[in-house]
This record gives structure tokens, sequence and C-alpha cells, in this order.
């Protein structure tokens, strides 16, 4: 079996199993079996098996395994391809699936004065296995509380009462 190395959360990987006769008589009746790992989805559920058919001596038939990344975490999976009188061949597979992950932290003061002014920093980060794309941050400032500035191109909205950063 052959993979691509990682696979973004929510998108489709593609698993291509070479199933090949190597030996002098015809192999009859096989069948690739495969128990999903919980990293992937598929439509027909957990447990894949696919009906390759008869193989003759040298033949090799290739299919491809289309599966949906739906958590994050490496893989290491054990297909099995059998046919009849009783041969069994198991390969191994590898891939990881990777998600970006946001986190926020807010760092200011828990208590002001009327009219004075306080600074707060909002600190953004990935601790993620995957870039993150197209990210957006928003800061909605509470009632009672009057916007001066942001920087790193922060700009107020005063009819949502939040500054928004396009990162």
């Amino acid at each position: 079996a052959s993979t691509q190395p990682d696979v973004l959360v929510g998108e489709d990987a593609v698993i291509t199993i070479e199933v090949s006769n190597r030996g002098s008589g015809a192999a009859t009746g096989v069948v690739v079996e495969q128990a999903l790992p919980q990293q992937f989805e598929h439509p027909s559920g957990t447990q894949i098996e696919y009906e390759v058919g008869d193989l003759a001596p040298g033949e090799s038939r290739e299919v491809q395994l289309m599966l949906t990344a739906v958590r994050p975490g490496p893989t290491s999976n054990r297909m099995k391809a059998r046919a009849d009188g009783d041969l069994v061949v198991e390969d191994d597979w590898q891939i990881e699936v990777v998600a970006p992950e946001l986190e926020v932290v807010l760092d200011g003061a828990k208590r002001r004065f009327l009219e004075r002014e306080a600074t707060y920093s909002l600190l953004i980060s990935n601790p993620g296995t995957a870039p993150a794309q197209n990210v957006e941050l928003a800061a909605y400032l509470p009632a009672g509380f009057k916007f001066v500035s942001a920087d790193n191109y922060g700009e107020f909205d005063p009819q949502t009462r939040a500054v928004h950063w396009s990162l």
C-alpha cells in the first residue's frame, strides 16, 4: 500500500493498494480487508472489504481506497489480502492526519479606575500540526469600555464594538 505522507483534517486521503500474484498458479477469490483507524471515515463503515477477484500468475491489480480524515494524529495500520487456499498477506501503511489548532490568551488588568486607560494584549498561537490559513481575530469590547487604539492593523467596528485583525 502507498499513501501520501500526511493529510489535513476534513480532506480525503487516497490509499493505493497493489495486489500481485507472484506465484506460478492462479490466485482465486482475492479479497482486500481493512479495519479503519479512528482518524478516518469511509461511507462503508469501519470494516472495508473489497473483492479483487482472480489474479493470473504474474498479474497485478491496483485498487484505490478513498478515506476522509476526521481526527488528527499519526496512524499505523495493517491491511490484509486473502485468497482461496488459505493465502494471506499483510502490509502496513502510515499517514499522519494534521490539523491547525488556535489558542488565544488575553492579558490585562482585572480592575481599572474610571476614566483611566488600560492596555490589553491578545496572544494567538497555533500549537497544532498544520498551518492555520486565513486567520481572523475579533475582540469584543464590553459595555462601559471606550476603544482607544489597536496595533498590528487592528480595526475597530463601532456597530459591533469589536476590534478585528486579519492575520
